[in-house]
């Protein structure tokens, strides 16, 4: 997760100030700290939702193999 979230700061970060310097001269600029922080605060919520996901497809895929073993009536499907 934390991988997750470093690299898309430091790609949307930089692709950032690429597009600040190439087309955004005159505008206002914002150190790239602030970008850094910010894009890293989304890649970890990236990263989390993205864990999430994959731990309950997991956790569906144990209880699918569990429901097909037989003379088992204690677990209920979701």
């Amino acid at each position: 997760m934390l991988q997750q979230a470093l690299t898309w700061a430091v790609m949307m970060t930089s692709s950032r100030d690429v597009y600040e310097h190439l087309f955004d001269a005159h505008g206002e600029k914002i150190t790239l700290w602030f970008y850094f922080i910010f894009h890293s605060l989304v890649g970890i919520l990236a990263g989390f939702m993205g864990w999430s996901r994959q731990e309950a497809a997991y956790k569906d895929a144990v209880l699918n193999r569990r429901l097909q073993t037989p003379f088992d009536d204690r677990i209920k499907p979701r």
